[in-house]
């Protein structure tokens, strides 16, 4: 694997069976979990992680999966939820409808309905004050993203600004024009140019100014994410609370290692939640 080039798809693909075992080995499941649907398609859920002795923290986590819009599933990140929930925090991770049948759009709507059914779950418990963070890994990223910044769908749900805590996004194809033509992308959005790559992009819908915290963290040698993706979503949205972490020379999958590494990306990013939160 050594002789594949950083920065390629191959080197990218290649260490994904590593990823895979090191989710395995580290997960502990010691915390409580719910699931609920929130469509009538099977992959139209999502599952509700909370410490047992319960929240410390005062804000709800929304992680994305990855999996390239095509793979993966809240169970197999189950990892990233532990994680959290060891910081005190209750972890909402959504399933969505996935490629080749579905699209950008259609995930994005299933992002908007994961937040409306996780505010009417909060809400029979009694939760009406919570604050969120949102965000994701890669593709989930891209849906976060698409979520935080197209806000003329929050009337529909209701959701407000007041609401949101922060953003995280690691991977994160943020501006899909930045990135090579492949017919995932392709699948995903359509033509370039066209209004639904326009609708698919998360660049379109950022303001200059946005002062909403966020923390990016992105790798200059990303193989199947170009780091010209992050560069060109951070010129527009401006860097008033905004927290870029690059990693020089790092690849894809360094965006999502953290996780199983007490390493200094981890210390960032949980410091960064630390800061944020109001606890």
């Amino acid at each position: 694997m050594q002789l594949l080039p950083k920065g390629t798809n191959l080197h990218e693909i290649a260490h994904l069976p590593y990823y895979n075992y090191l989710a395995y080995k580290a997960r502990k499941d010691d915390m409580l979990s719910e699931q609920h649907s929130y469509g009538k398609h099977s992959r139209q859920y999502l599952c509700y992680f909370t410490p047992k002795n319960g929240p410390t923290k005062n804000e709800i986590i929304i992680y994305f999966h990855g999996g390239g819009w095509t793979f993966g599933s809240p169970e197999m990140f189950r990892s990233n939820a532990q994680l959290f929930v060891d910081q005190g925090y209750s972890v909402v991770m959504p399933s969505y409808r996935r490629l080749p049948v579905y699209r950008a759009v259609d995930m994005a709507e299933d992002a908007r309905l994961a937040l409306q059914k996780t505010l009417s779950i909060l809400k029979e418990k009694g939760l009406t004050n919570v604050r969120f963070f949102i965000g994701g890994m890669s593709s989930g990223a891209h849906l976060a993203a698409l979520l935080c910044y197209d806000r003329a769908q929050w009337s529909t749900i209701p959701f407000s600004k007041a609401s949101l805590a922060g953003i995280f996004l690691f991977g994160p194809p943020l501006d899909l024009g930045s990135m090579a033509w492949s017919p995932v992308i392709h699948r995903l959005a359509g033509r370039r140019g066209q209004p639904n790559f326009k609708k698919a992009n998360p660049l379109e819908y950022v303001e200059e100014a946005e002062d909403v915290p966020t923390i990016i963290v992105h790798g200059t040698q990303d193989g199947l994410v170009n780091y010209k993706s992050t560069e060109s979503f951070v010129k527009k949205r401006g860097d008033k609370n905004l927290k870029l972490h690059t990693i020089k020379e790092g690849t894809h999958l360094d965006a999502a290692f953290w996780v199983f590494r007490d390493n200094e990306i981890r210390k960032i990013i949980l410091n960064w939640f630390a800061e944020t939160s109001n606890v």
